[in-house]
Formats: structure tokens, C-alpha cells, sequence
């Protein structure tokens, strides 16, 4: 059969179109494509496909991944040798496990002419508006849904700060942000003494991701970045932007549990215009994920990229916001914990070990942190402590702020991430109870860990610490140098930069 008469051959009287599929047929073949490694995807086989035709292929080049958006639609030969009697064999068993007709007909939409011009498109804009690189300059672009509260956006601040600082040129992208009202943390980052750009995409929250996707590859491109890392933003629009992004390294930073919620949902139901439609195929276009502590890398390996592990840092190591060691002990009579207002935080099983504490310790509890949108669930739960004086919700404050005036930090580890607000107590020298969920393995010593959702070890945890004062702040003291080492920013920035710079822009 002749190139020239594929289609006729498939359907008679049928006239091809973008984004149309081929009518029915009546008396239906079947479509045999023999491919030779490293092919890629033949076109008659899509053709195939388009006219509701059974195909049998053998396991090669990108027939594979073309099977799988067409399931029972293809049947594979695996052929580890080519032999003739084996290529046979395989012929005959798959054409027995293919159903007798199908009266499906039609391509997966990321394979429709539509679909696969605008990617080239997006890929082809990328190339064309990438100003022409300057030596070895780098230049670092951060994506993010928005820099409100949060401590993700806390520590993408910090790292855009201390890049900048260093003299790399940096800017940011947020996803979820009106340009007409900027967050608070783009206007300080915008006021910063660098002077530090954050470009506004269209709101995902009201304009179509692939809009929002092609506006944050066309920025990208005139900033000329040589690394990109998204930093907790939309899984759609990271799809969209990594297939077509090329010329620079990009990584991909989980802050946590949500991450993997927000991934499994994703591939749940992926674009359908987006060849990015497996954790796999999206991991083989990063150079790299990042983690934040080791009990997410085995999570993160799913994606194939190579893993680093990046613990937060909060501040200078010798940063004169910091008390000078060691720090005098006193007995424990403020509770403190600074949390977003937010049911996922579930600050209730706090407020419950509190309850559980004796009274005539004359302990008391303040609870810091900004309203995360959900006003309802915030005045529920200070409804439930109005017969509780001793609780008291004080609002967004300064964290070092905040820490002066307490002397014990107890951290609810929800959702699994690497906290800020325990990694601050930490350099700061404050003592800490933590739940033993995420990161905290990885901050907290295994005597302050307690089992996640009991608030009964929580209470009686935090007494422990109460009455044997003197031991609580012995151990803080003994930990808190090496805790302002390692949890530095310097130390932070350093990984990131080292991180970019391992790996050559192809």
C-alpha cells in the first residue's frame, strides 16, 4: 500500500481536518505497524487510530506511550530479537486479544494537529523571545502561586532576598496574584533593597491555566533565566510550562505533603492538551526535585528526577535579631505556637493538650498567626476557648517577636512539611515540643517528639518539660548552635545556588 493512500485505505470518502476524526468504517482492517527503534510515533498509526482502526505495533520508539492514551486500542508485540517466527508469534497473539470491531474512533486530544501546534508554538516563543545569553551570568526565576501568608512564601522571600544579595539577578512569578492587588509580600519583595521584580500572570484564579501557562513561558523567556524553580505553585500550569520550557535548568521544590495531594490530583485528571500525563513524564523534563527532609524522597522518587534534600533557613547565622548563648533558664510558664488559621494546622488538638494541663500550673497558651481565607473555621476555634482565659489568639506577628515572650514552642507538625515556626524557635534557643510528622524528625531531638493526633502525650509531654525546667533549657542551650548552623539562610542559599550550578544548561 502506497503513503499516498492511507487515509483511503482506512476510510473511503473522508476528509481530514485539525481536530476532526474519521467517520466510522463500516468494514474495518486492521492497521499493522512494524517500526524499527528510536522512530518516534508513525503517523498511519495515529491515522489509525483517528478512524476507529485496531492497531498492532510492535514495543517501540514512542508507540508505547502512544497505547497507553488509547487504551484497548492497541495491542504491543514485544519483539527482544528480530525474528521473523517471532515477530509472527507476537502478530497472532496480539491480534487474538484484540476485541472483534470497536466503534471508537478518534485521538487522544494531546495528539489533534490544535493541540500539538500550540505546544510547538509555546516551545517555539520560548526560543525566539530568550534574549541572547551574556557569559556565564545566571539568572534565577522563582514561580509560585503568591507571596501571602504561608511559610512557603516566607522561604521563597528569603531565597529570592539572599540570592539578590549575592548579586544573582533574580525575579518571581506568581500565579494567583491580581496585578491590581498585589500581596504584601510582592510589595515588600518589590520594595526590597534589590529592588526585586515579581511579574503578576493572569490570575489562575479566574483565566484559563494554558493563558496563565504561556504568559508565565513568555516572561520567562525575556528574563532570560538560566535556572527556574517552582516553588508550591498549580500543577496545571507547571504541566503546561515544563513541556514547552527549554534553554534552562528547571527544578521542581516540594513543601510537603501538600505537594504529592496536589500531584495525585493532578494526574487523577491532566490536561488533555498536555503530553504530561504521568508523574514519569513530568519528572523526565525536570533537572531535579527538591525536598525538604529525607522521609519525602522516597515519595519524590516516583518522578524519576535525581532528589536533593534542602532543609529551610530562617536566618543569618550571627544575625543580630538572634539572643546571645546560652540563654538563661526560667521557669516555663508561657505556651506558644505561630500557625496559619487553618483547619489543615489543626491547632484544636493543641488547644485540647492545653485543656488537659493541670491549672494550677498557671500556664498559659498564645497562639499566633494570620487567617488563611477560611474565616469560618478561625472564629470556630476561637469560639471554642471562650471559656478558656488562659488561650489567647494574638494575631500575624513578627516571629522573633513573638518568641521573646514565651519559653516553650509547641508545634502541631501538620501537614507534613519543613516548618518555619519550628526551625525559628529552634535558632532562636527557645525549647520545643513537636509532633512527630515531616520534617520534624529532622529538626526536633526524638525526646521532644510526640505521636501525631494524641493530644493526651502532647499534655503530658509539654508537663514534663514544665516541671523539670532547668533540664528543658539545658538541652535547648546544648542543641541551639549547632540548630543556627544548619538552619541558617546562608546555608540555605548556598545549597540552592550550588544546586543550579551543578548542572549544565544544554
Amino acid at each position: 500500500m502506497q503513503q499516498a493512500n492511507t487515509r483511503n485505505y482506512l476510510e473511503s470518502s473522508c476528509v481530514w481536518a485539525p481536530e476532526k476524526t474519521f467517520p466510522t468504517c463500516s468494514r474495518r482492517p486492521t492497521s499493522f505497524s512494524c517500526r524499527r527503534p528510536g522512530r518516534g510515533v508513525p503517523l498511519v498509526v495515529m491515522e489509525a487510530l483517528a478512524a476507529g482502526v485496531p492497531v498492532v505495533a510492535t514495543a517501540v520508539g514512542g508507540l508505547p506511550e502512544l497505547a497507553s492514551r488509547h487504551p484497548g486500542r492497541v495491542s504491543l508485540v514485544t519483539v527482544d530479537r528480530a525474528e521473523e517466527s517471532e515477530i509472527i508469534d507476537g502478530i497472532v497473539g496480539a491480534l487474538l486479544a484484540l476485541p472483534p470491531s470497536s466503534s471508537v474512533a478518534g485521538l487522544h486530544p494531546v495528539h489533534t494537529a490544535r493541540s500539538c501546534a500550540r505546544r510547538t508554538a509555546r516551545a517555539l516563543r520560548g526560543v525566539v523571545d530568550r534574549p541572547k545569553k551574556v557569559g556565564d551570568e545566571e539568572r534565577i526565576l522563582l514561580i509560585t502561586n503568591h507571596f501571602h501568608v504561608g511559610g512557603a512564601q516566607t522561604s521563597a522571600r528569603r531565597l529570592l532576598a539572599g540570592l539578590a544579595a549575592r548579586g544573582v539577578p533574580v525575579a518571581a512569578i506568581v500565579l494567583e496574584e491580581q496585578a491590581e492587588f498585589p500581596t504584601v509580600g510582592t510589595q515588600a519583595l518589590r520594595r526590597s533593597q534589590n529592588g526585586i521584580t515579581v511579574h503578576c500572570a493572569p490570575s489562575a484564579r479566574t483565566e484559563a491555566i494554558v493563558d496563565v501557562a504561556e504568559d508565565a513561558l513568555a516572561f520567562a523567556a525575556a528574563f532570560g533565566a538560566t535556572t527556574v524553580f517552582f516553588w508550591n505553585a498549580l500543577f496545571e500550569v507547571k504541566a503546561l510550562f515544563a513541556e514547552s520550557f527549554s534553554g534552562a535548568r528547571l527544578f521542581d521544590v516540594s513543601p510537603g505533603e501538600m505537594y504529592f495531594a496536589s500531584m495525585a490530583r493532578y494526574f487523577a485528571r491532566p490536561n488533555a492538551e498536555s503530553s504530561v500525563d504521568t508523574p514519569a513524564r513530568y519528572g523526565a523534563l525536570l533537572d531535579g526535585i527538591v525536598v525538604k527532609y529525607k522521609q519525602e524522597i522516597e515519595a519524590a522518587e516516583v518522578l524519576g528526577a535525581p532528589v536533593t534534600v534542602i532543609p529551610n533557613g530562617v536566618l543569618p547565622e550571627h544575625d543580630p535579631a538572634l539572643p546571645p548563648l546560652p540563654r538563661p533558664a526560667r521557669p516555663i510558664a508561657v505556651l506558644g505556637t505561630l500557625a496559619r488559621l487553618s483547619p489543615d494546622k489543626k491547632l484544636e488538638e493543641l488547644i485540647e493538650a492545653f485543656r488537659l494541663l493541670p491549672p494550677d500550673l498557671g500556664l498559659t497558651l498564645r497562639i499566633a498567626g494570620g487567617e488563611d481565607g477560611d474565616v469560618a473555621y478561625a472564629d470556630r476555634l476561637r469560639a471554642s476557648v471562650a471559656d478558656v482565659p488562659a488561650i489567647a489568639f494574638v494575631g500575624q506577628q513578627d516571629a522573633f517577636e513573638f518568641l521573646r515572650e514565651i519559653d516553650l514552642f509547641v508545634a502541631i507538625s501538620e501537614p507534613a512539611g519543613c516548618p518555619n515556626a519550628t526551625l525559628e524557635a529552634l535558632v532562636y534557643g527557645v525549647p520545643v515540643v513537636a509532633t512527630d510528622h515531616g520534617a520534624a524528625r529532622d529538626q526536633v531531638a526524638a525526646e521532644d517528639l510526640v505521636p501525631r493526633g494524641d493530644s493526651r502525650r502532647l499534655a503530658e509531654a509539654i508537663l514534663a518539660r514544665c516541671t523539670d525546667w532547668s533540664a528543658t533549657w539545658d538541652r535547648a542551650n546544648y542543641a541551639v548552635a549547632r540548630d543556627r548552623q544548619r538552619f541558617s539562610v546562608d546555608r540555605f542559599v548556598d545549597d540552592y545556588l550550588a544546586l543550579s550550578r551543578s548542572f549544565s544548561t544544554s
